[in-house]
């Protein structure tokens, strides 16, 4: 179990403040394994809630990373 589930809480919705902190190799380990034809990422919903929304929340952390990737060049040009 999470020893202290706030910190884990405010972790997460502070991720994003620390994107650039995430390697390619991570979002790539990542994305291996959500793209796996034997993942069934809809049958998590059923096992678990808490385990199909930590799923959704990485899913947009991976999209965040790519949008980051894209956005911050660009905005160093400017």
């Amino acid at each position: 179990m999470i020893a202290n589930p706030s910190s884990f809480i405010t972790t997460l919705k502070d991720f994003g403040k620390r994107i650039h902190k995430v390697t390619k190799r991570q979002i790539d380990s990542v994305t291996d394994r959500l793209n796996n034809k034997d993942f069934e990422f809809d049958r998590m919903q059923e096992i678990s809630s808490a385990a199909y929304n930590l799923l959704l929340w990485l899913k947009a952390m991976v999209k965040l990373y790519t949008v980051y990737k894209e956005v911050e060049p660009l905005k160093k040009k400017v």
